[in-house]
This record gives structure tokens, sequence and C-alpha cells, in this order.
């Protein structure tokens, strides 16, 4: 301060919170079980009361968009909207790795306009490709069509709800003695 006179801190006396970090994590073995026990077996239960209805926990894309998500660490918002032409190639036509926009910080930033979003990118990593080579990669180069789960009927918000009800369904049917969420995919 060159004037000499003393400012004032505002935040004198605010207490810190502290700060408790415990990631919850799933293992490999919890990982490769899950995806071992996504089947249409046992895939249903019976909801309500008065009127039973059946509710169904299993698609058939459904292994490979857990997979997805612990290959690329991404949220589910960002994995179901995936897109065969966010892939970036090399000059070879092997692929590199998938630009996503960030939803959280376009989200936070209000940031609508397609063409300033930031951008995530995503490195393909061998078990990522192995999964796009299986989903059909060698077809679909370049289409503006989703990767995962492209010829649902229901918004790309449901399919995101369904996949956190599903992982949770899935993963309680390991009969583990702790719990996980579809977002421990990103630990």
């Amino acid at each position: 301060n060159t004037t000499g006179t003393s400012l004032s801190n505002p935040f004198d006396g605010v207490r810190r919170k502290p700060v408790r970090i415990n990631p919850q994590t799933i293992s490999g073995k919890d990982f490769y079980d899950l995806i071992d026990i996504i089947t249409p077996i046992d895939s249903k239960i019976v909801i309500g009361q008065k009127r039973l209805e059946m509710k169904e926990y299993y698609r058939e894309w459904l292994p490979n968009y857990i997979k997805l998500a612990a290959y690329t660490g991404r949220r589910r918002t960002e994995i179901t909207r995936f897109k065969w032409k966010n892939i970036v190639c090399d000059e070879f036509g092997y692929p590199v790795y998938i630009e996503s926009p960030d939803i959280k910080v376009n989200k936070l930033q209000n940031n609508e306009d397609e063409s300033n979003w930031k951008l995530i990118y995503v490195p393909i990593i061998e078990e990522l490709r192995e999964l796009l080579v299986e989903l059909g990669y060698d077809l679909n180069k370049g289409k503006d069509e989703y990767l995962i789960a492209a010829n649902e009927s229901i918004g790309r918000k449901s399919i995101e709800d369904f996949v956190s009800r599903s992982f949770n369904f899935f993963f309680k049917k390991l009969g583990r003695d702790y719990e996980r969420h579809f977002k421990c995919l990103r630990k």
C-alpha cells in the first residue's frame, strides 16, 4: 500500500472448512464382474403396490457404455453425446483422440454457442480403440451418429438417468458389502 492506509481483510475471522477427499473407485475385479453380470437374465424387477409394473434395467448397449465411461473417464452427459464424427485420426486413419465438449464447464459459463465450447480431448488408449472397433468404427467413421444407443427412442437425458439406475441395480447384484456408483468410474 503506497498511501499509508491499511486495508482490512474481509475474510479475517472466517473459519476454513476442512476438505475431506475420499474418492470411491471401482476395482478391476468389480469392473469386470459388473460387465459380466449385465445380461437380460434377472434384469427386471416388479415395482408398485397397487398397480404392478415391470422395471427393466438391461439394454444391449449398457456394458459398452460402462466400458466407454471407464476408458474415457468422462461424465454420463458427455459419453451419451459422443459421436463418430468427434473421433480425430492421424494422417494414417488411426484414431488418436475424441473431441468432447466439457459439458460442466460450458454449462457453468452459460456457453450455448457450440463454436465457442470448451473441449476436452480424450486420448484413445488401446482398450478404447478396441471398443470403438467392436462398436463399428470402420463402418461409422466420420458419421454424425451417436457411439452408444444411437437407435434409442428416448432422449439423451433419459439414457443418462437409465445408465445410472442400471449401474446401481447390477452392482447390487454382485453382492458386495459396499456400494459403488457410476461416478466411481471417473476416479
